[in-house]
């Protein structure tokens, strides 16, 4: 593998930290929400703050383990939609599609290339 390719390489693997750090900075300002109990209970997760509604209806149907159950599910629910969120990166995007496979083909093929010429 040429220098130059490798520049490229660490150039987008460079660019996708940035974005990536980007990327956080927006999910602290963005609401992520999870339901249960047939969305009669809510919970929206947005920075630190937690917002959990509870229905009326919710109140009538459920006995107290079921509503506190289904509040734990809407919270885990809520904070899984985060994770997910920061998790997914630009590399991650690009690999959907052609030209994250190319990417990903010359990166392979880069590491091998590395790994040969290793003198252990």
């Amino acid at each position: 593998m040429e220098p130059a390719q490798l520049n490229a390489i660490l150039n987008e693997i460079g660019q996708a930290i940035s974005e990536a750090s980007e990327r956080v900075r927006d999910i602290q300002t963005q609401e992520f929400t999870g339901s249960a109990a047939d969305d009669l209970v809510t919970a929206t997760v947005c920075g630190d703050q937690l917002d959990i509604k509870v229905h009326l209806l919710a109140k009538r149907r459920l006995d107290r383990e079921e509503l506190g159950a289904a509040i734990v599910e809407a919270v885990n629910a809520a904070e899984t939609a985060r994770a997910d969120a920061m998790t997914r990166t630009t590399l991650e995007r690009n690999a959907e599609n052609d030209v994250g496979d190319e990417f990903y083909r010359r990166f392979r093929e880069a590491m091998r290339d590395m790994r040969r010429n290793l003198p252990f």
